[in-house]
């Protein structure tokens, strides 16, 4: 895929696949979580949300290859439990292999919002909000953002924190000029952090501080 076929593409799955060897798995499975975070009020079952939270903490570096496996034998359970249907998202997410947990559990999420409104079109407005959160994760992967250690001020990792720990990203202009008074010129985070109190995904462009990705490289990780 060309960096003009990445910016015109529709089609998530399609760009996860396309750029497999070239994008963070630790940032698919976020991705995935995220996602499966869109659709969480529709997952009955408290195995299959503990799952996402597992898949999270294990992309974060929290938890064990060996916590992610015993959630995914539980998440196993539940999906049996209930024949499949919306339970097998949890099954999905802790897989593994972190490309695979992303792509299968973002798609699995978008039927099942489809399914739950009995609608396609609910399943195809779930996809376009999955691609906002694509290109918001990883930005323009053909043009990766230089990240400066000098940007890493302590009153951006305070902030950073904070708002990863309250899932509040009020701040996230805050932040911005945080960054900029520590010699961020770069537009691109410059204008995420601002967007996204103005009602943007929460995501970050280039590692910054989001809701699903708590190690950020602002905070070192």
């Amino acid at each position: 895929m060309t960096e003009a076929e990445w910016l015109a593409c529709e089609d998530p799955d399609a760009m996860l696949d396309a750029l497999r060897h070239r994008l963070s798995g630790r940032k698919v499975r976020l991705y995935g979580v995220c996602c499966c975070r869109r659709i969480m009020h529709l997952l009955t079952d408290s195995r299959t949300r503990a799952a996402v939270e597992q898949a999270e903490l294990f992309a974060n570096g929290i938890t064990s290859m060996r916590d992610l496996r015993a959630a995914n034998r539980i998440a196993d359970e539940a999906a049996d439990a209930s024949s499949g249907g919306p339970a097998l998202v949890g099954y999905d997410i802790t897989n593994d292999d972190p490309h695979y947990a992303g792509s299968v559990a973002s798609v699995r999420a978008a039927g099942i919002a489809g399914e739950a409104a009995n609608s396609q079109s609910a399943s195809q407005a779930e996809t376009v909000a999955q691609l906002g959160f694509l290109r918001d994760v990883f930005g323009n992967p053909f043009r990766p953002v230089a990240f400066n250690p000098e940007w890493r001020t302590d009153t951006a990792v305070t902030l950073a924190r904070t708002m990863y720990e309250s899932r509040d990203f009020n701040a996230m202009p805050i932040l911005a000029d945080a960054l900029q008074d520590a010699g961020c010129d770069n537009a691109d985070v410059l204008d995420h952090c601002r967007d996204v109190a103005g009602g943007g995904s929460g995501e970050p462009v280039g590692g910054f501080p989001c809701s699903t990705d708590a190690r950020p490289r602002v905070l070192g990780g």
